[in-house]
């Protein structure tokens, strides 16, 4: 009896741990432009953009917390199962591809599930992978950036630079929410380029407004990453995966 009492208490101490662990307030959508990203990697990773990509993709859909804590790696002994997914490959290669060809195409979904998405499963709409994974997928296509940046004559350009403030302030009125803009440096032409905006959602999938002191603290970002330069590129498309795998 006493054994089993030991038991039933040790099982409620690991449930009151892990839901603490993983407790979220809001979520924090990344898009990333996978031209920069391919930058950013260069002497890391060979890089390259599917052919099926055609805008903003999906970088993450990350639960976090007004704390400052941002939860991650909630639960170990949930890991990713590609099956659960696999109906959805065809719009994750779309929209959330693995731009590093020097891994193995499942390794993102994977890490993204792992560190993020296991976070998000006390909220039914997210509460497995193929709920997590639709919701981010859902969003990239609500939040078609590239589309409203085009509608404010924000087009991607190998040489007109945009001003960071004034492409958020667009965002801002076009979305009624502030988002965080980040950016990737090239030493060699010191330039930075439109790399990830991230746009807040609240449990209910509500815009609203990004703390950016909150999320840059977390990210531990460098100076080139907070888009200071005056001008920023946005930059031309790359060759897609088939045509060039190194950057």
């Amino acid at each position: 009896m006493l054994r089993n009492r030991l038991l039933l208490f040790v099982s409620c101490l690991v449930i009151v741990v892990v839901s603490a662990e993983s407790a979220f307030d809001f979520f924090t959508f990344s898009q990333q432009w996978a031209p920069s990203v391919c930058i950013d990697v260069s002497s890391e990773h060979q890089c390259g953009i599917p052919e099926a990509v055609t805008g903003w993709t999906v970088h993450g859909l990350w639960p976090n917390s007004r704390s400052g804590k941002e939860p991650s790696d909630c639960n170990s002994s949930w890991p990713f199962d590609f099956d659960k997914i696999k109906s959805l490959e065809t719009n994750l290669t779309a929209q959330w591809p693995n731009l590093f060809t020097d891994t193995a195409k499942n390794d993102f979904w994977s890490h993204e599930w792992d560190k993020h998405g296991t976070c998000a499963t006390s909220l039914p709409a997210t509460d497995n992978e193929f709920k997590y994974f639709s919701a981010a997928l859902q969003l990239n296509k609500k939040l078609d950036l590239q589309q409203v940046l085009k509608t404010f004559d924000v087009i991607p350009s190998k040489s007109t630079g945009y001003k960071v403030t004034e492409v958020s302030d667009l965002l801002k009125k076009y979305f009624g929410s502030t988002p965080v803009m980040r950016c990737s440096y090239q030493k060699a032409t010191k330039r930075q380029f439109f790399m990830e905006i991230e746009i807040c959602v609240d449990k209910s999938f509500k815009l609203m407004d990004c703390d950016s002191k909150l999320l840059s603290a977390q990210a531990n970002l460098t100076q080139a990453e907070e888009c200071q330069s005056s001008e920023i590129t946005y930059l031309y498309p790359l060759p897609t995966a088939n045509s060039n795998k190194k950057h």
